[in-house]
C-alpha cells in the first residue's frame, strides 16, 4: 500500500529552508577541513569532522537528501563507493525533474534507497501487474467506443435507406 503524501506545512519552509543551508556551509567547512588535513571525504568522515568542528552530529543521509550538501560531497568525495552507471540515471531523472518536483523526487529516492530489495520487488510488480489490467481496461473501452460508433454509423444508414424506400 502506497500511502498518499501530504503537502508540508508552509510555516515551515522558511526554517526548513534555513536549516539545508546551514547543514550545506556546515558540509562545506567539514570538507575544506578534511582537504587541509589530507584526509578520504567519505560520508562517514564527513560526520565525523561536522560533529567535532560545530558540535553537531549528523548521517550521511542528511547529506544524501540535502541536495547542495549532495553537490558538495559528489564533487570532493575520495573514491566512489558504486560504479557512475547506477548513479547516472537517477542523477538524470533528478536533473531533469522541475524545481517544484526535485526535492519530492530526491526524497522518495532516499525512502526507496532504504527500502529492502524484496519490498521493492514486490511493488515493482504489483505496479506492473496494476499497469497491464489498465491497459486491458483502455483497450475494451477502445473497442467498446468504437463498436458503438460503427453500431450507430449502420443504424443510421438503415434509417436512411428505409426513410427513401418510403417515398418511392
Amino acid at each position: 500500500m502506497i500511502r498518499q503524501r501530504r503537502e508540508p506545512p508552509t510555516w515551515l519552509e522558511g526554517r526548513w529552508a534555513e536549516q539545508k543551508h546551514t547543514t550545506a556551509m556546515r558540509i562545506e567547512g567539514a570538507v575544506a577541513s578534511l582537504r587541509q588535513a589530507g584526509h578520504k571525504i567519505t560520508y562517514g568522515s564527513i560526520c565525523r569532522s561536522v560533529q567535532s568542528l560545530y558540535g553537531f552530529s549528523i548521517s550521511a543521509n542528511t547529506i544524501k537528501r540535502n541536495d547542495a550538501a549532495y553537490e558538495i560531497y559528489s564533487a570532493n568525495r575520495s573514491s566512489r563507493r558504486f560504479g557512475p552507471a547506477k548513479e547516472q540515471v537517477l542523477q538524470k531523472l533528478l536533473k531533469n525533474a522541475d524545481d517544484t518536483q526535485r526535492n519530492r523526487l530526491g526524497s522518495k529516492i532516499a525512502r526507496l534507497r532504504r527500502m529492502r530489495k524484496d519490498t521493492l520487488i514486490a511493488m515493482l510488480l504489483q505496479l506492473q501487474g496494476d499497469s497491464d489490467r489498465q491497459k486491458t481496461t483502455e483497450t475494451n473501452l477502445r473497442d467498446e467506443i468504437l463498436r458503438l460508433v460503427a453500431y450507430k454509423s449502420h443504424d443510421r444508414r438503415g434509417q436512411g435507406t428505409e426513410k427513401a424506400g418510403e417515398g418511392v
